[in-house]
């Protein structure tokens, strides 16, 4: 009877030891007080859908300030230390909005870095994300980020992450043109 005490008392201490590792913060969290309950808890579904199909974390912060912090430190502080990513990597994405200056930072981690690329982040929020929150409707904004989101994460999960596009013709003459040059001076060197 004394190691079975023993072996349950061990085991519950593996497992409150362990428990920080498994909790899972809220995909959404309002501080700034931007969203309705109901809202929050729609984004919260929707973020979670995402982070289900694609192994990526999904997160949205909206801060009142980052009293004096840069916004990408803030969000990367708020990231790591609040437990989210998943894998190895700790992969994922977070949307932080601070609505003392009103900016904005989108942060990838792991996986997330190769899924949403600078070009991808820029044309995301100034199509979908920025023209709701111009208009400071949040919800809407937020919901558009997660909408648009699943189109990033399938592209990268097949193999061609959305990024500036390939101008062909002008590589075709780029290409054209060293060529040319490097002939011509290789017909100068042995003229």
């Amino acid at each position: 009877m004394k190691k079975l005490s023993v072996f349950l008392i061990l085991l519950c201490l593996v497992f409150s030891l362990a428990a920080p590792v498994w909790a899972i913060g809220s995909p959404v969290v309002d501080l700034a007080d931007l969203l309705t309950e109901d809202e929050e808890a729609y984004l919260e579904e929707k973020a979670k859908d995402i982070t289900s199909e694609y192994s990526m974390d999904v997160v949205i912060l909206t801060v009142r300030s980052t009293y004096g912090e840069d916004v990408s430190a803030y969000a990367d502080d708020f990231y790591r230390t609040k437990g989210y990513g998943i894998g190895s990597k700790d992969s994922g994405v977070i949307l932080m909005l601070s609505m003392e200056d009103r900016d904005w930072v989108i942060r990838t981690f792991g996986d997330g870095k190769e899924a949403m690329t600078k070009y991808g982040i820029d044309k995301l929020m100034e199509d979908h994300v920025l023209p709701a929150f111009k208009k400071d409707n949040f919800y809407i904004g937020f919901l558009s980020y997660l909408e648009n989101l699943d189109t990033y994460f399938e592209a990268y999960q097949c193999g061609e992450p959305i990024d500036r596009p390939i101008n062909i013709p002008l590589m075709i003459l780029i290409s054209v043109g060293v060529g040319a040059l490097v002939g011509l001076i290789t017909i100068l060197i042995m003229k």
